[in-house]
């Protein structure tokens, strides 16, 4: 998991890089979102390889937010494919309890040759629950998705600075993630605002760092990647 804050230039429509943009990131466990989807179970028969997520930050003054997901998976039997749970309420004290990030899906592709996965979906539990594979279709061994979606309302503002907490890989997978890594694109009106970078892994409540930060002012990205492998559930 991780999450990341940013200044209170997003609201003035990023037209001057004032304060500083903090970046906080939480991989394995800090659930951000109310809720979920968990399931105490372990599922022996597939593991994810890597886990990548890439948000570009729109530079407007709504929160919305661009993510593109990229999973590596492996199969060690044959399935019809995944389950991805994507939150579309934020539970925070800064927005208050149920704040809708209408959060839309684009497309969910085959890494290998970009055609489309078919998938089905629904909203649960502040939740938009995705089934993803065709059910009379059996795959085996490495399979790459490709999901793309959209959300707003993702920024807290705050009198002295704003905010962007996000659970990137999510708190409900049944498998381990040998790798989870995290790119965040920010707008280059606020990139020299950049500053105060950390990164947390583990369970629940964990203080723990097993993991990388950078940031690259001139292109604007943020970088975080685990440097241990994550356990089902994190």
């Amino acid at each position: 998991h991780y999450l990341s804050e940013l200044e209170p230039v997003l609201r003035r429509k990023m037209t001057a890089a004032t304060g500083t943009l903090v970046a906080v990131f939480a991989l394995a466990g800090l659930v951000l979102f109310g809720g979920g989807q968990v399931q105490a179970q372990t599922d022996s028969e597939w593991t994810v390889k890597s886990f990548n997520a890439d948000f570009y930050i729109d530079a407007k003054a709504d929160g919305s937010m661009d993510i593109n997901e990229t999973i590596d998976a492996f199969f060690y039997v044959q399935k019809h494919g995944i389950y991805r749970y994507i939150p579309t309420y934020y539970e925070s004290d800064g927005f208050g309890p149920g704040t809708n990030l209408n959060t839309t899906i684009q497309s969910i592709a085959k890494g290998q040759d970009g055609g489309a996965v078919p998938y089905e979906q629904n909203e649960s539990n502040g939740y938009v629950n995705l089934k993803i594979g065709n059910s009379n279709v059996y795959i085996s061994g490495d399979y790459t998705y490709k999901i793309d979606y959209s959300v707003d309302n993702s920024i807290l503002f705050y009198g002295d600075h704003d905010e962007l907490y996000w659970d990137v890989n999510g708190g409900d997978w049944p498998v381990g993630m040998g790798e989870v890594s995290a790119s965040i694109f920010v707008p280059e009106e606020i990139r020299s605002a950049v500053g105060g970078m950390r990164c947390f892994t583990g369970a629940y409540g964990s203080t723990a760092s097993d993991c990388e930060i950078a940031y690259d002012e001139e292109t604007g990205v943020i970088t975080v990647t685990t440097t241990s492998p994550l356990s089902n559930y994190e």
